[in-house]
């Protein structure tokens, strides 16, 4: 099983990998997401249920998600020890293009 989310979905996904409920994804996949600010001082207590992969995936160009939210949040969670991989889009928005997919595509690939 991987956790996938777009937008707060994706901050969803994110907190899943701090605070799982259930059994823990092979991988966690963050499109546009971030982790809100009161959940950073947890990210490194965290590992004590293991650290899946992380994907996260933000376009330059995202008036919502702003790109300086997805790389502190990639900061953190790879300070704790999380594989984590934050892919940035240039040309994107908020959203999605052929190119996200064929990345996420491609991670669960690996992960499976």
């Amino acid at each position: 099983m991987a956790r996938v989310g777009h937008s707060q979905g994706g901050a969803l996904s994110l907190q899943s990998a701090l605070h799982p409920a259930g059994e823990l994804p092979a991988g966690i996949m963050a499109i546009s997401g971030f982790l809100p600010l009161e959940n950073i001082g947890a990210v490194a207590a965290a590992g004590i249920y293991g650290r899946p992969p992380i994907l996260m995936i933000n376009g330059k160009l995202d008036p919502i998600t702003r790109l300086p939210h997805a790389i502190d949040a990639a900061e953190q969670l790879h300070k704790a020890g999380y594989p984590v991989k934050l892919s940035v889009h240039p040309e994107m928005g908020h959203g999605f293009t052929s190119p996200v997919v064929r990345e996420m595509v491609d991670f669960a690939n690996d992960i499976f």
